[in-house]
């Protein structure tokens, strides 16, 4: 129901993007296939704790924009109807 309106589905498809965007973004990425020890987890982790922190955060602030701003349309569009 959402989909075919046409300032819902603005928000929802932003919001899916946004969502696969972040489901492919990866915390530890190693690109042999030997077996991995604890230390070599623990090493790469460290290393890409930043990073993914990073981008956690600017996924986050994105979210929110795209929310805060479909329901500012939302809002206003509602105002102008009661307004009327």
């Amino acid at each position: 129901m959402f989909l075919t309106n046409a300032m819902y589905q603005k928000i929802l498809i932003n919001h899916k993007t946004l969502c696969a965007d972040l489901e492919n973004l990866s915390f530890v990425t190693f690109y042999v296939r030997d077996p991995v020890s604890k230390e070599d987890l623990l090493i790469k982790r460290e290393e890409n704790s930043k990073e993914f922190i990073v981008s956690l955060n600017a996924f986050s602030k994105k979210m929110h924009e795209n929310s805060a701003s479909g329901i500012s349309v939302i809002l206003k569009t509602l105002r102008s109807k009661i307004k009327k």
